[in-house]
């Protein structure tokens, strides 16, 4: 006899046994396991658990329902449905969002004030800057034309230093005339006594001022000038 013919007649003989409630609790025993029965008390008393707490939360949910469909849903149950109740609440609440509406702009143009404020301050400095270096390239200009006339006149007076002046040298040197009877030539020929006393004191007014240039070469400057002090100091001051 095989083992499979062997289990089926032991459940035959378990079937057609008179069953007990002893027997019944007691492990059955086959070939290659054991079975062991439920214990129906403790099995029991987890049904009725089971059936409890499924119970008892349908009627909670029951309850949410009918509690939300009774309240409206804009409206939340702590704050916003007694504050509807209560005009004097809904007139706060207004209120208090009118004020802070009020302080959202106030401060938003707060910010505007200041970011115009400073967008002015920087086109002031910008345009302030652009005419300082206008300014700045003008007195370049100025000086570097300026410079290049006085250039002009301090090569054409070496030009004229350096050509020989017979004309004014006359005298031979085997022949020596009296110093009393030669007469004494006068550096300001041609003006009056006046006129020469106000040259000389602009060519020594401007040899104070302006001492690193040379006599003959401020003399032609004022003589440019036509004898203008103001006019040659303008000149030379750059």
């Amino acid at each position: 006899m095989t083992d499979r013919e062997q289990v089926n007649q032991y459940e035959d003989e378990q079937r057609n046994s008179p069953t007990t409630s002893n027997t019944r609790d007691q492990p059955t025993y086959a070939v290659g396991y054991t079975q062991i029965p439920p214990n129906s008390s403790r099995h029991s008393e987890l049904q009725r658990r089971k059936t409890g707490s499924f119970f008892k939360t349908w009627s909670r949910l029951t309850e949410l329902f009918l509690w939300q469909q009774a309240i409206p849903s804009q409206h939340h149950p702590g704050v916003n449905a007694r504050i509807t109740e209560n005009p004097e609440d809904r007139k706060r609440m207004q209120a208090c969002l009118r004020r802070k509406r009020s302080k959202g702009e106030s401060n938003k143009q707060r910010r505007n004030l200041i970011m115009h404020y400073l967008k002015a301050e920087i086109l002031e400095e910008k345009l302030k800057q652009e005419e300082e270096d206008r300014k700045r390239q003008i007195d370049t200009d100025h000086r570097r034309v300026n410079l290049a006339f006085l250039n002009r006149l301090q090569i054409s007076a070496s030009d004229r230093v350096s050509e020989p002046m017979s004309n004014t040298l006359c005298e031979d040197n085997d022949e020596l005339e009296d110093p009393a009877s030669s007469p004494v030539t006068n550096p300001l020929q041609g003006h009056t006594e006046e006129e020469g006393c106000e040259q000389v004191g602009a060519v020594t007014k401007l040899l104070q001022n302006f001492p690193y240039y040379e006599q003959d070469m401020l003399e032609d400057i004022l003589r440019q000038c036509n004898g203008d002090y103001k006019q040659a100091y303008e000149l030379l001051n750059v």
